[in-house]
């Protein structure tokens, strides 16, 4: 996947986690306090502390002012980067990336990923429409010569 150049108003730093918490019980908490398509992205900074990564600034001003009044806040905390901890601020922020749509898989790419999954030979659909061209083109020719041969003239 490629990644993007993130800008330091998209992220937040999550911190004081209960041992349990993992990056997606976070990203699952986030995308139900801010809606199912907002997009985040959660990478630990170091055992305590992750950054978070928004789609847009509006979704993360709206995580942190959410936050405040949650009844989750027992579970962790979050702040902003230029109070983040020393270990959030020296992440390379060319490890994260910006949290982006995945494209959508056509039934094609669907068909080939499973037949080279089954190591199938996987026909194309333009392999296919030149076989019924063939087929088409030969019957064609077969039934007019049929019509020459009958026709005496």
């Amino acid at each position: 996947a490629a990644s993007h150049r993130v800008s330091t108003n998209l992220m937040l730093e999550g911190y004081e986690f209960e041992h349990s918490i993992n990056a997606r019980d976070v990203e699952s908490y986030l995308r139900t306090v801010l809606g199912a398509k907002s997009l985040v992205t959660v990478q630990f900074s170091d055992e305590a502390h992750a950054l978070v990564v928004f789609d847009t600034e509006e979704n993360a001003k709206a995580a942190l002012k959410k936050f405040v009044d949650s009844p989750h806040k027992h579970c962790f905390q979050f702040r902003e980067l230029q109070h983040a901890s020393e270990a959030s601020q020296n992440f390379p922020i060319c490890k994260l990336v910006h949290p982006c749509a995945r494209t959508r898989t056509s039934a094609v790419v669907a068909r080939r990923m499973i037949a080279g999954a089954l190591q199938m030979n996987h026909v194309t659909k333009s392999d296919v429409a030149r076989r019924e061209s063939k087929l088409l083109d030969e019957e064609r020719k077969a039934r007019f010569r049929k019509i020459q041969d009958r026709d005496p003239t």
